[in-house]
């Protein structure tokens, strides 16, 4: 025979009017919290880089000083069609290990991350790129930052994808051996570039750093 337990009971003294006056208080009855209360937590505001990366779009990358796309290594995939089956993206930045290296150029646009800054964004032809294969058929891409020539803070950066993945299979097909045509040069000189903002050249990997003005270099 199954027992059942009577709902625990407190006893609860209460003034009322001079009197003093006891009551039983069951424990089944929940406090049930005041909905009405307005919430005293504050939302946070989003900082001024997490501004800029959602206005910039999807492929934003964050103000650091060079970054790698591996999310676009399906695009790099696509292009190649059946050279190079196999190829892998290579995580980690370092030139331990590699077979090859080349330093070019690719386009890109950059939006200044400061809030106060008067300068909202600018876009560049010259943004530095260093392309390197490894041994295992493995491959990296690293691209590097500019900073805002009005108060010098790295830009939230955003890739111009067709030319990312131009300069890459390009480069990778003539590591292969690969026929490939040679792209034209525009022999065109462009502005001097301004090496103080760009984060290539303090590393030594940007070919403008070396005075060339002249086209592109794949």
């Amino acid at each position: 025979m199954e027992s059942t337990r009577a709902p625990k009971t407190e006893q609860v003294t209460r003034k009322k009017k001079g009197k003093t006056e006891t009551v039983e208080k069951t424990g089944t009855q929940a406090e049930t919290p005041n909905q009405g209360a307005p919430s005293t937590k504050k939302k946070k505001s989003p900082t001024t880089q997490q501004r800029s990366e959602e206005a910039t779009g999807v492929n934003a990358k964050k103000s650091m000083p060079s970054f790698m796309y591996p999310e676009l290594h399906e695009k790099i995939i696509s292009l190649l069609g059946n050279d190079l089956e196999g190829l892998k993206f290579h995580e980690k930045d370092t030139n331990q290990g590699l077979r090859n290296k080349y330093q070019t150029n690719i386009m890109g646009k950059f939006k200044c991350p400061s809030k106060t800054c008067p300068k909202w964004g600018w876009s560049s032809n010259i943004v530095a790129i260093v392309i390197r294969s490894y041994p295992g058929n493995k491959y990296n891409a690293v691209i590097f930052n500019q900073r805002c020539k009005a108060c010098n803070a790295l830009g939230v950066f955003k890739v111009d994808e067709d030319s990312y993945a131009e300069r890459v299979v390009y480069r990778l097909r003539v590591w292969a051996d690969i026929p490939v045509p040679r792209p034209p040069y525009s022999g065109k000189a462009t502005d001097p570039h301004e090496t103080e903002f760009c984060e290539g050249c303090k590393r030594g990997v940007c070919q403008r750093s070396s005075g060339y003005r002249y086209g592109y270099l794949y």
